[in-house]
């Protein structure tokens, strides 16, 4: 591949990565009111998760399989690489990405309609 072509499909595969921190940043930012707090859970959320998905590949937890952190960079699967965690999948993880988001943008909008916004 050309560099180019390679840095497409880098970005491309992290995309999902990008986007469901930015919907949790903008959840945090509905729900709290304050976007400085939302954007340091974000980061804080992305730094630990490597802490996270090491701590299921060492002992070997089964569940965390599910978690988000552990699924959320499809960058792993180019070019047939493998998940150090066993019986992981771009299919399932996506599967599962989509359902962290739909349930993320389910909380967003629940609590976006009970905000008293007033057109000035």
């Amino acid at each position: 591949y050309s560099l180019v072509k390679y840095m497409l499909i880098k970005i491309i595969y992290k995309l999902p990565l990008f986007i469901i921190l930015l919907t949790i940043s903008y959840s945090i930012s509905i729900i709290l009111n304050s976007n400085t707090i939302a954007f340091i859970i974000s980061i804080l959320l992305y730094m630990t998760s490597s802490l996270i998905n090491n701590l299921a590949v060492t002992y070997n937890i089964k569940w965390m399989k599910y978690l988000l952190t552990i699924n959320w960079n499809i960058s792993d699967y180019i070019f047939g690489n493998i998940k150090e965690l066993e019986n992981t999948n771009l299919k399932d993880s996506l599967i599962i990405i989509g359902i962290y988001y739909i349930i993320i943008m389910i909380i967003t909008i629940t609590n976006f309609n009970k905000k008293n916004i007033k057109n000035i």
